[in-house]
């Protein structure tokens, strides 16, 4: 009897820590949200962030406060949450720099493929291509064609050594057998200036960057670097079907959570990301501009993650680039 007394008061003992987990779970939030974001302040990752964060606060009753901790090449904001506590109250909210980063250091404090749940990939964007009008194309295909009879007399700026700017143009060059050089910054701001000030020839900023210069005639657009054109410039060809098939890079930005965090309250983030990207101030900021709003659930997120760790490794061991 003394035996059969243990094991029920253990079970019972389970049970009430799974019922009390699951309430728990159920009632998340009870308190605040740090949504840290891994780049300086005032950037597209930054303002998602924010964006999203008050359509959350609004579903689930808690403040989402989003904490900018840039630095690191963005290692320094994962880390943050790579060693928070799993209980849904640091959250991460990362671009595909954050498929890129492994790559590019040979030590990182974190690993990002495992350290990390995915949580809601609240939507995908792309870059476009323009060059100054000085350069004698109109084309993706003059492009490839140009380059391929002067290797490396083309000039490309973008926002630093690795970053999705650089590597998509890397891509690029390698799918289309072509060189041509490299020009890095510090930020897509200055990179982009210096080719609407004809310093530089060529640089595939995010469309909304891009399109004022391209209606003022300041730069030639030749592609999207997406799988479908844009309704804010109908006219403009994806790469692929310009000239290039097969070519394809989308920048995302999704929501991740330390490894470990309970399920039922990654369900109920999700949830609330879905109706935030459905929320009409978010679609019609951001769908004119060719983003993608269907928001993927952790599954869907964690199958897009394991192919973009694959694809860039790849493209970063080609081209040579390390940052320490």
């Amino acid at each position: 009897m003394n035996i059969r007394t243990a094991r029920h008061a253990a079970l019972v003992t389970i049970g009430a820590i799974v019922i009390a987990s699951t309430a728990a779970a159920q009632e998340y939030p009870t308190r605040p949200v740090r949504v840290v974001v891994p780049f300086s302040a005032g950037g597209p990752a930054e303002l998602v962030a924010r964006l999203t964060g008050q359509k959350l606060a609004e579903q689930l009753g808690q403040q989402f406060i989003v904490d900018a901790r840039g630095g690191g090449g963005g290692t320094i904001g994962v880390e943050i949450v790579a060693k928070a506590a799993p209980d849904g109250y640091t959250l991460l909210l990362h671009t595909v720099g954050h498929v890129i980063t492994p790559a590019l250091y040979r030590k990182l404090p974190y690993d990002a493929a495992k350290d990390f749940a995915p949580v809601a990939l609240a939507y995908t964007s792309q870059l476009m291509m323009i060059v100054h009008p000085s350069v004698p194309v109109k084309t993706v295909k003059d492009l490839i064609g140009l380059a391929r009879a002067k290797p490396n007399q083309i000039n490309y700026a973008s926002s630093g050594n690795g970053g999705i700017s650089h590597l998509a143009v890397h891509l690029f060059q390698t799918m289309a057998g072509i060189q041509m050089t490299h020009v890095p910054y510090k930020g897509m701001a200055p990179g982009l200036a210096d080719v609407v000030g004809g310093q530089v020839q060529m640089v595939t900023p995010d469309p909304a960057v891009a399109m004022p210069h391209v209606k003022s005639g300041r730069v030639v657009p030749l592609g999207l670097t997406g799988s479908k054109r844009i309704p804010a410039a109908p006219q403009i060809p994806t790469i692929a079907e310009a000239g290039l098939p097969g070519y394809e890079v989308v920048v995302w930005y999704g929501y991740l959570a330390p490894r470990g965090t309970p399920r039922n309250v990654i369900d109920r983030l999700h949830g609330g990301v879905v109706k935030a990207m459905a929320s009409p101030e978010i679609r019609d900021r951001y769908l004119n501009d060719g983003a993608d709003l269907a928001v993927r659930g952790p599954e869907d997120f964690g199958a897009l993650l394991r192919i973009e760790f694959d694809k860039w490794a790849k493209v970063v061991k080609d081209s040579g680039v390390r940052i320490d």
